[in-house]
């Protein structure tokens, strides 16, 4: 067995593992998109086929304390059905965590639905607010408050903008880049998601913004679970904003033929107060996917930025 980095032959045997691995989910696509993908990929190798793998990208996450630290964020973990129960995520945890550690990561992130096989590599989980409700059957929304609409390509800008100013201090958010969006989120937020989009108009409060919508929201409405998976809200109302887009996600979802949905976004009091308002039944709940490891920062910084009020990590900024 050998342990080494990636190099450009073993694209095809990667992709192929991770497409066993996690079907039509993007690890690969988006992995291919990336200059510096070889040396952050490590790979268990076998008689020139990968067997095990695992990638790291370092990302600017914004901490608890207002800094943005250099993240090692984990993904593409995957191992050969007929090779696991050898250690081999175990032995590629290990050479990450040299990795991402000499390349000045301050910590390392990573979401799974297996938590115990990274407890003992040093991750621990921490909790995700969500939201879990049935659908009204006719959602209306709040009075003064423009509908949604579809978002489209040539809304970007206005997405990134909106982003930016929800999140300009919120623990656990990543800093994107231009290329993010033209690149990441679109991988993650395909077809089988929906972006609504608030538009401004001249019912708008005294001292909104004309030139900006108020709102964007995310939900994946395809087969299988109904979900919120991201939003952004701005203007002096943004509960009315988050009831407008939370409305406009539960006509869509009954249209597809969902009866119920699941809110993943941050406990705060606009979304908490239109999450109650548009779903009378909703119980609050939380995910325990989402673990962090030190790496140079101490544990008290990881845990104060992971745990902190209002900390969110969008399911559009995962690798």
């Amino acid at each position: 067995m050998e342990f080494r980095s990636a190099a450009p032959a073993d694209e095809p045997s990667l992709t192929a593992l991770w497409r066993t691995a996690f079907g039509d989910a993007p690890v690969g696509a988006l992995w291919l998109t990336d200059p510096g993908r070889h040396p952050r990929t490590v790979v268990a190798v076998e008689d020139g086929r990968v067997l095990s793998a695992l990638h790291w990208t370092p990302r600017p996450i914004r901490s608890a304390d207002g800094a943005t630290d250099r993240v090692g964020c984990l993904g593409g973990v995957a191992t050969r059905p007929e090779a696991r129960g050898r250690g081999l995520v175990t032995r590629l945890l290990a050479d990450a965590v040299d990795a991402m550690t000499a390349d000045r990561c301050a910590w390392s992130l990573l979401c799974t639905g297996t938590p115990d096989v990274y407890r003992s590599a040093g991750w621990e989980t921490f909790p995700t607010p969500l939201w879990h409700a049935g659908l009204p059957a006719r959602p209306a929304p709040p009075p003064d408050t423009a509908l949604p609409r579809t978002a489209g390509a040539a809304d970007t800008a206005r997405l990134a903008a909106l982003h930016d100013r929800f999140d300009a201090a919120r623990p656990l958010t990543t800093v994107r880049t231009a290329a993010d969006w033209r690149l990441r989120v679109p991988h993650w937020y395909d077809r089988t998601t929906v972006t609504l989009l608030t538009d401004p108009t001249t019912a708008a409060a005294p001292g909104a913004d004309p030139a900006r919508p108020g709102g964007y929201a995310v939900a994946r409405l395809g087969p299988g679970a109904a979900e919120v998976l991201e939003l952004a809200l701005a203007g002096p109302d943004p509960a009315a904003q988050a009831r407008a887009l939370l409305t406009g996600i539960a006509v869509r979802a009954r249209a597809a033929g969902h009866r119920r949905l699941t809110v993943r976004a941050p406990d705060v009091p606009a979304v908490r107060a239109a999450v109650e308002a548009v779903f009378p039944d909703a119980s609050a709940a939380a995910a325990h996917t989402g673990m962090a490891r030190p790496l140079l920062a101490s544990r008290a910084r990881v845990r104060a930025t992971v745990t902190a009020p209002g900390a969110v990590h969008w399911f559009g900024d995962s690798v």
